[in-house]
């Protein structure tokens, strides 16, 4: 275990959501079965709507910034990494 601890930034390139926009363009919607509702998992008509907004409305960026203004660290743990955000002293969210 490492105590090496790094300031850690979200930063989603332009082609890594590029990339997902194509994704969602070319997503295969299956044809619901009649009656089955949340049974098999999510319907497909309560689905789009959710990747239609992902897609088109979702402000990526702004999100960025608001996760942002939180000190966000990174660390090595055994052999994975973990990412963890501490408040200002406005807010009282913590993330680890």
């Amino acid at each position: 275990m490492s105590d090496d601890i790094r300031p850690f930034r979200i930063a989603v390139s332009d082609a890594d959501l590029d990339d997902l926009h194509q994704r969602l363009d070319r997503t295969r919607w299956p044809h619901a079965l009649p009656g089955v509702g949340w049974e098999r998992g999510v319907p497909a008509d309560e689905l789009e709507p959710l990747v239609a907004y992902w897609r088109d409305e979702y402000d990526w960026r702004l999100q960025e910034e608001r996760l942002n203004a939180f000190g966000q660290f990174m660390t090595r743990s055994t052999a994975s990494r973990s990412t963890s955000c501490t408040s200002d002293r406005r807010s009282r969210t913590r993330c680890r």
